[in-house]
């Protein structure tokens, strides 16, 4: 789910002069006047970069100046005089939290909602605060947010509260700074979004439950079945181009999977047979990793991955659209999930990760007008369902060996497979529940929908369990970031 980094050249400046400044030359002294007024400009532009612009004015210079996803200017190209001077009269401080714990306008509707949640637990209790939370939490977590639904909540929840003219106020505060249309470098934020799939997809990774291990455990015996008809060589072969993939992917999780990291250092057929039968922590992502590497490598599960790739090709392909970050080196990290880096500090409420890793979604840019905007990334920004690094491929191949298992096996837990897919996914930093859902959902909807983590909550017990303790640490971390804000202004 990252920040368009500063290309590699230096920007390209285009100074556009006005008429008026070539009536009269002026001779060599005017001349010398002109050339140090152009350079002088081009200076100026040049300074723009790396500053941070308001997403209102970020929004109307989205074709003549190159910003991140949350308003840091990348390139700039031909601006006047005056536009540089709106621009620089519009910067705030650099992201180093996210917009959200500055408490910026304007708000997303999911902002909104979620920021009314943390005032209706500051300002009501028992039956009043049931009703509006039974309001508004559907209302956020529904695959189908828009700001008109948030306005509908919001003013039902002010009728609930009754005479509470204080949340009344709040409400009123919070629905006046609800932005008045589709800010994208706001919604490519997500704050909000991203700590929900964070906590979600710790959750199900972290809390196996008895349909995700057998899943596990079908998806191994799978495997196996078609690693035992290899020789030695070929099966050695085998494990070490899948070793070398995985290489080329580390993520945090797997210093607690001690199999995976015995096999990626040695490969072998012996150590490949251990790691695939592995009970111990992580090991349902260990076997669903190790399944799409090995897909794609060996010969006997060539029929699946080609029946898969005509399906990624056709609908998935082009709704990708992945554009590398400039920085030549991604440094390893502790993060784990869907968090943007500069998010971190925004709240505690995170546990650590194992060990160090590089995400995915790290080594690309969010979706912007200077990227590409498919119609898949426009439907999750306008439903702000969280942005990775796209549709997923690793889920697509994992779709069709689910097929293929539960075809010879109707009891095969489907829906815990792909929650075990989409957990294993977003917690190691490469794909949102979305673009895990928008293929495990293509078949049923005729297309790609956003995920409805309401409609989610409603497939599994562990799901449901996953859904509630995500979103109450949501919920929780507004409501400290209020309580934060709030003291600041107090403060001031």
């Amino acid at each position: 789910m990252l920040m368009l980094s500063p290309v590699n050249h230096q920007p390209q400046v285009n100074v556009t002069s006005h008429p008026a400044e070539n009536a009269n030359p002026g001779g060599i002294r005017g001349l010398i006047s002109r050339f140090l007024s152009a350079f002088q400009h081009a200076r100026n532009t040049e300074d723009l970069v790396g500053k941070t612009v308001q997403p209102k004015y970020a929004q109307q210079y989205m074709g003549k100046v190159q910003f991140t996803g949350v308003g840091t200017v990348v390139s700039v190209g031909a601006i006047t005089e005056r536009q540089y001077r709106i621009l620089l009269n519009h910067t705030i401080p650099s992201p180093l939290v996210t917009p959200t714990a500055e408490g910026n306008a304007a708000r997303t509707p999911g902002e909104c909602i979620i920021n009314a949640l943390a005032v209706a637990n500051s300002h009501l209790s028992g039956k009043t605060h049931a009703e509006v939370v039974a309001v508004l939490k559907p209302t956020w977590l529904d695959g189908d947010l828009s700001r008109s639904a948030a306005v509908n909540a919001l003013n039902l929840v002010k009728h609930q509260a009754g005479d509470m003219l204080a949340f009344h106020h709040a409400i009123d505060e919070i629905m006046a700074s609800m932005e008045s249309k589709i800010n994208i470098p706001r919604r490519n934020d997500n704050f909000y979004g991203r700590l929900f799939e964070t906590h979600l997809s710790e959750y199900v990774c972290k809390h196996p439950d008895s349909g995700m291990e057998a899943a596990r455990d079908a998806v191994a015996s799978r495997i196996l079945m078609d690693f035992d008809t290899y020789g030695t060589e070929d099966a050695e072969d085998v494990c070490f181009e899948v070793a070398m993939k995985l290489r080329r992917d580390p993520v945090t999780w797997r210093a607690g999977a001690a199999d995976i990291q015995d096999f990626i250092e040695s490969p072998s057929p012996d150590r490949f047979r251990q790691m695939m039968r592995t009970t111990g922590p992580y090991s349902v992502p260990t076997v669903l990793s190790v399944a799409v590497g090995y897909m794609l490598e060996a010969s006997g599960m060539s029929s699946i991955a080609d029946e898969a790739t005509r399906f990624y090709e056709a609908a998935i392909l082009p709704q990708r659209k992945l554009v590398r970050s400039s920085a030549e080196n991604v440094a390893a990290q502790t993060m784990h999930g869907l968090l943007l880096p500069y998010q971190r500090g925004a709240h505690d409420k995170q546990a650590a990760s194992e060990g160090n890793g590089v995400r995915p979604m790290d080594r690309y840019v969010r979706p912007s007008q200077h990227t590409g905007i498919t119609s898949n990334d426009w439907n999750a920004l306008r439903s702000e369902r969280t942005i990775a690094i796209g549709i997923s491929g690793s889920a697509n191949l994992l779709h069709y060996l689910f097929k293929d298992i539960r075809a010879q096996d109707e009891s095969f837990p489907m829906e815990s497979a792909q929650l075990a897919t989409a957990g294993w996914l977003a917690h190691s930093g490469g794909h949102s529940f979305n673009e895990v859902y928008s293929v495990f959902g293509y078949e049923r909807s005729g297309g790609v929908v956003p995920v409805s983590y309401d409609r989610l909550s409603l497939e599994t017990y562990t799901a449901n369990e996953a859904v509630e303790y995500a979103f109450d640490k949501v919920v929780s971390a507004a409501t400290d970031l209020r309580q934060r804000q709030l003291q600041t202004v107090l403060r001031q």
